[in-house]
């Protein structure tokens, strides 16, 4: 069965979960890396709270966006968040690697 590249939130719910990315990612981001274009790599702070906030955006997305993949690899250097997304949505997720600071 094939996922559709498709988000079930409303266009009012979809802006403030984008805020709400923006605002998390903001703080818990210390920098972003595409290796792949289906593929985003975003290491993360050492800060319980915040990775727990990302934790909690990422069960939420996964909920009304199935396209989306999150997962969470801890390292011996600290932990990143891997997004994943099937190579038609790469574009989707070039919106969601722009939410992440630049450092």
């Amino acid at each position: 069965m094939k996922i559709p590249i498709a988000c079930t939130l409303g266009s009012d719910d979809a802006a403030a979960r984008i805020d709400e990315w923006r605002s998390a990612l903001a703080s818990a981001v210390v920098s972003i890396s595409r290796p792949a274009p289906e593929r985003a790599e975003l290491r993360l702070v050492s800060e319980p709270s915040a990775i727990a906030a990302l934790v909690n955006l990422a069960e939420r997305e996964k909920a009304c966006c199935e396209f989306f993949g999150f997962a969470f690899e801890v390292e011996r250097d600290g932990v990143k968040l891997v997004v994943t997304v099937r190579g038609e949505a790469t574009a989707v997720l070039d919106d969601f690697s722009s939410l992440a600071p630049r450092r």
